[in-house]
Parts: structure tokens; sequence; C-alpha cells
């Protein structure tokens, strides 16, 4: 299995979920894998919404610290200012985006995710899908293996 394969498969499986932010987080200071991910698991809960989320914490690259690219969908009235104030009150900065499906963000935060240097979540509700996808974007993957 080709880590394009597995990326291009999870890209097509994201898209079957609304998505309203695009975002990027990054921290003041150090940070574990496993910290990043409690933190933004706080972050989440404290906005206090209901919604998706599918992140992606990367270890970082040469002198970068790590940072969280994540998806973030049916936020209801939760805004980019909102976003944005509670992530730099808390932990570093955030960079934040309407989602727009055309732009590829889904596959964008998707690219190392066979890299052993990261780690991923999601927290999807069932009943907050966009639609059914025609045909099973990880069939592929699964034939090869």
């Amino acid at each position: 299995m080709t880590a394009r394969l597995l990326r291009d498969s999870f890209g097509e499986w994201l898209h079957k979920y609304e998505w309203d932010w695009f975002i990027t987080l990054t921290f003041r200071n150090k940070q574990s894998l496993e910290t990043a991910k409690h933190s933004f698991i706080r972050f989440i809960r404290g906005l206090k919404s209901d919604g998706n989320y599918f992140m992606v914490i990367e270890d970082g690259h040469t002198k970068h610290n790590v940072h969280i690219h994540a998806l973030l969908g049916n936020m209801g009235n939760i805004s980019m200012q909102q976003i944005l104030l509670d992530w730099k009150n808390k932990n570093g900065i955030a960079q934040v985006g309407k989602y727009d499906e055309q732009l590829g963000a889904r596959y964008y935060i998707t690219k190392c995710i066979n890299n052993d240097k990261i780690d991923w979540d999601i927290e999807i509700k069932e009943n907050k899908l966009r639609k059914e996808p025609e045909k099973d974007p990880f069939s592929d993957v699964l034939e090869d293996l």
C-alpha cells in the first residue's frame, strides 16, 4: 500500500462529512504528540460545540515545533474569531480558514498519515454526514493488503 493511496483514500472518506473550518494550530512551547493531543481535545471541548473533527498532529520538522492540522465541522455558531482567540489564549498561534472542498485540505491534512511521527484522532457524529459515498474509498487499499 502506498502512502499516496492511503492519503487519497482518507481524503475521499473525509469528503462525506460537512466541514466548516480548516485550521492549523501551533504551540508556544515544545510539546510531545501526546500532550498536543490532550491540548487539542481540551480546546475542542472548551468550544462547547457538538461538532465533528479530524485532526493530525505532526512532529516538528527541523526547528519547527509540533503542530496540528484539523478539519472542524458542524460547529454551529463557533466563529473564526472564537477559534483564534481560544487557541491563542491557552496554547499558541492558530490559522483558521473557511473550509472549501475544492482546495484539497482533506488531502493535505492526511499527507503524513502513514508516518510514525504523527498522531491523529477523529470524532464524528454519525448523524452529521454530508452524504454516503457511492463506493467505499478504502476498498482499493484493502485489496492491496
